[in-house]
C-alpha cells in the first residue's frame, strides 16, 4: 500500500512538472525574442579583446581602463565567464586609431623627395688641388 501511495505521489508531481513545462513552451513560443539577448558569435572574451585586438600582455589591463569612456563593458551570459560585445570592442579600437591619426585638414601636400646622390660610372673624377700654385 505504501508503494502505491508513493508512486501516485510521484506520478502527480510528474504531471504537474510536465504541465508547467508545456506552459513555459507556449509562453516562449508566443513571445518575441529578447532584444537584450546577444548571439554568441557577436561576443568575445576579455582575453580576445585585450590581447588580440589591443595587443596588451595581460587581461589585467582591461580592469585598469574599465572606467574609460567608450571602453566595452562586461556582459555575463548564463552565469558563465564575462564576455564583451565584439562590435563595442571594434568601435573602441577604431576610435582610438582615429584619435591617434587624425585626418589632415584640407588638401594633402605631396612630399618632395630629396635628391639622391647619383652613381658615377667609369673613371673617378680628379679632386681639385687645394692651395696649389
Amino acid at each position: 500500500m505504501r508503494n502505491e501511495i508513493s508512486l501516485d505521489h510521484i506520478d502527480r508531481q510528474l504531471q504537474r512538472v510536465l504541465a508547467e513545462l508545456a506552459a513555459l513552451r507556449e509562453r516562449l513560443a508566443s513571445q518575441s525574442p529578447d532584444p537584450a539577448y546577444v548571439q554568441p558569435a557577436e561576443l568575445c572574451t576579455i582575453d580576445e579583446f585585450v590581447m588580440g585586438m589591443l595587443g596588451f600582455r595581460s587581461r589585467v589591463s582591461y580592469y585598469n581602463h574599465i572606467n574609460q569612456p567608450g571602453w566595452p563593458q562586461r556582459i555575463v551570459v548564463g552565469g558563465k565567464r564575462p564576455m564583451l560585445k565584439r562590435a563595442d570592442g571594434e568601435a573602441y579600437v577604431k576610435a582610438q586609431a582615429d584619435l591617434a591619426n587624425p585626418m589632415p585638414a584640407g588638401q594633402p601636400k605631396l612630399l618632395r623627395q630629396k635628391p639622391s646622390k647619383k652613381r658615377r660610372v667609369g673613371r673617378p673624377v680628379k679632386a681639385p688641388v687645394r692651395g696649389g700654385t
